[in-house]
């Protein structure tokens, strides 16, 4: 049964976006992550992000949802979302966000995890939520694939 996850897309008044530096699989990436069991994905977003950059975040809209096949354990369903700061400060949250930054949307750093990019372009786009399966190249399904095992592994030891 594929997992269910959701990230946020955050901008600021200068329309830049915030990514996280993980500390497990060492990429730039949305905040997000699992939907835990009784809370919606919106609801699993600002959680995640409030727990990875230190920042108080509500939901503008939903961007899309993306289906993610070639995910361990069945794949993934993913909601993203797009976010604004209402408070809070960014700083490390736990042991997967070293780094909290904010960049600008046409100079994403070049170590940005698979689909990101385009999360960002939809939710910067606007328009009505989009649904697209997500899939990997054989060489990137090996490379996420070892990098999920090693953060896994990490997370039990």
């Amino acid at each position: 049964m594929p997992t269910q996850s959701a990230g946020m897309v955050i901008t600021d008044d200068d329309g830049r976006v915030l990514l996280i530096l993980r500390d497990d699989v060492h990429l730039w990436a949305l905040p997000g992550g699992r939907v835990e069991a009784g809370e919606t994905f919106a609801e699993a977003a600002v959680r995640e992000a409030r727990e990875e950059t230190g920042y108080e975040v509500v939901v503008r809209r939903l961007v899309g949802e993306y289906v993610r096949p070639d995910h361990p354990n069945g794949g993934d369903i993913a909601r993203i979302y797009a976010g604004t700061v209402i408070g809070g400060s960014p700083e490390r949250r736990g042991w997967e966000a070293v780094t909290v930054r904010w960049f600008d949307p046409h100079h994403l750093p070049l170590r940005l995890s698979p689909f990101a990019r385009e999360h960002i372009r939809d939710a910067l786009r606007g328009g009505p939520p989009v649904h697209r399966v997500q899939r990997l190249s054989r060489g990137r399904r090996l490379l996420f694939r070892l990098l999920w095992w090693i953060r896994r592994w990490r997370v039990r030891a």
